[in-house]
């Protein structure tokens, strides 16, 4: 019995290795678009222009 806990904590800790790599793999691998926008009602726009948001200390 002693064996088989040892292999299932082994199993388990390789499997949450395993997910914890894959979740942070594909998350740095997504690349935004520079040129896309995206505004506070999720939607997208691509038109290209820049706005000026009155942070520029000016």
């Amino acid at each position: 019995m002693k064996t088989f806990r040892k292999w299932l904590f082994a199993l388990m800790s390789a499997l949450l290795l395993l997910g914890a790599v894959t979740a942070c793999s594909s998350a740095s691998s997504k690349t935004d678009d520079p040129s896309t926008q995206q505004t506070d009602d999720g939607s997208q726009t691509d038109d290209g222009s820049q706005t000026d948001d009155g942070n520029s200390g000016n």
